[in-house]
């Protein structure tokens, strides 16, 4: 894939990203009420400098310069895929086992949805083609799944002080590092409060506060309750400092316009495609089956929960302001957390399914599933080329002798549109100097 128009300040950076380099903890903010951009996103800004400044030379052992560059972005991707697939299909298994039948099963089934950039991936696209996106995205959202196994498997949950240790880190780290993280750990913490007095109120404690606080702890442990604590202040102190970002400077619509067009977002992100209509369709085969063949006590609560998650996650969305790049508030990344959700209970309910449906019922929702999977997989033809035209750039920068080289329109270079000066590319001659790809500081200019 092209490089993105981001990338490039980010990791440089320019100085529109110093700041929040300089105060990763948003201290300019507290302290001096300073405005800058992203000032709650420094460990997603230091994990960009880290990998991008640093990865692409250690390729160079094995690719050339500019080769290196894609590389370095195609591997980093892969990783989060596949880390997300294996958080993904062991939720789905219950923390089952890696490579049993059930698994092996569960990967089958969600692999297909992600989509890197066929006819569905403007609508169910998880892992986005900007390598600035997926970072912003779906790498904290990743570690967000990571982080919510011991409050989704607290029965068989066991801490250590490597747990501990791990946990610690990403409770400051993911609130200030995603862009999403902080809003969906509020969502999920009401939803986890609404989970647990659902069954204090089942198990008949549901009289008074002490009754409720003695039931909690019945519940949950010490160090459960200590990190979902933390976590929510972390997040709140990153919603907090989070208001002065200059990024959200052209926020101009009030909150009232923004859930008028959060239906609309919703409509159009859904139907646009068929995606969707299909995805539904399966998921609601497969409730039906189930209500009508399958004994499971667990499915229908999780459907439950799975169901108020989204509900909460999608009326708080409007409030996390406007940007004109996403002009109806929702778009396939801020759906993320609801589509990874849809992704579990699918496969979930698949499992069960296809380990307890018999005879013809079994082979007619074999041939369902198996239909739905080549759709999917069929729709997800991958444009290896698209970014030739920008590797000839940089190679032809790379053999020029010249300090300021002339190149055609005919696409954007690392940027998000068109460098018609020099002086525009002069973050561009930067870092191909660090990448090596040029031997001296060189600008271009496209006419």
């Amino acid at each position: 894939m092209p490089v993105d128009g981001d990338l490039i300040p980010i990791i440089l950076p320019s100085d529109h990203y110093q700041k929040v380099l300089d105060n990763p903890f948003g201290e300019a903010v507290l302290i001096n009420d300073e405005w800058y951009a992203g000032p709650n996103r420094f460990f997603v800004h230091w994990s960009m400098v880290a990998v991008f400044r640093n990865f692409p030379l250690w390729l160079q052992q094995f690719l050339d310069p500019v080769d290196s560059i894609y590389a370095s972005m195609a591997i980093s991707k892969l990783l989060v895929q596949i880390l997300l697939l294996i958080l993904l299909a062991s939720l789905i298994t219950g923390g089952g086992k890696w490579f049993s039948r059930n698994y092996l099963l569960a990967v089958f089934l969600v692999i297909p949805f992600f989509q890197n950039s066929g006819y569905y991936y403007n609508s169910m696209g998880i892992i986005d083609q900007s390598i600035t996106y997926t970072f912003f995205y779906a790498l904290p959202v990743t570690f967000l799944v990571l982080y919510a196994y011991p409050f989704l498997f607290r029965h068989s949950w066991k801490w250590n002080w490597v747990k501990i240790v791990i946990w610690s880190i990403l409770t400051v780290t993911l609130p200030l590092g995603g862009t999403l993280v902080p809003g969906v750990v509020l969502v999920g913490a009401v939803t986890l409060i609404l989970v647990t007095h659902s069954n204090l109120i089942k198990k008949g404690n549901q009289n008074g506060v002490e009754q409720w606080v003695k039931g909690l702890k019945l519940q949950w442990s010490g160090w459960h309750i200590f990190f979902a604590t933390s976590m929510v202040m972390v997040s709140l102190y990153s919603l907090y400092i989070g208001r002065n970002n200059i990024e959200g400077l052209t926020d101009t619509l009030s909150t009232i316009d923004r859930y008028t067009l959060l239906p609309k977002g919703l409509i159009q992100l859904l139907s646009e495609k068929p995606s969707y209509l299909l995805f539904f369709l399966v998921i609601t085969v497969n409730v039906f089956l189930i209500r009508k063949f399958v004994d499971s006590p667990l499915f229908f609560p999780i459907l439950k929960w799975v169901g108020v998650f989204v509900l909460l996650y999608l009326l708080l969305l409007p409030l996390g302001g406007y940007r004109d790049y996403r002009p109806l508030i929702i778009r396939r990344d801020t759906f993320l957390p609801v589509f990874l959700g849809l992704i579990v209970i699918y496969g979930y309910s698949s499992v069960i399914l296809l380990n307890k449906l018999k005879g013809k019922t079994r082979l007619g929702y074999i041939c369902l599933i198996g239909s739905f999977i080549m759709i999917l997989t069929l729709a997800d033809i991958s444009e290896l080329s698209n970014n030739h035209c920008e590797k000839h750039a940089l190679e032809t920068i790379a053999k020029s002798e010249k300090k300021v080289i002339a190149l055609p329109e005919d696409c954007t270079i690392m940027s998000w549109d068109i460098r018609e000066t020099s002086k525009s590319s002069k973050d561009l001659g930067e870092m191909l100097h660090h990448w090596r790809i040029t031997k001296e500081l060189k600008t271009i200019y496209q006419d």
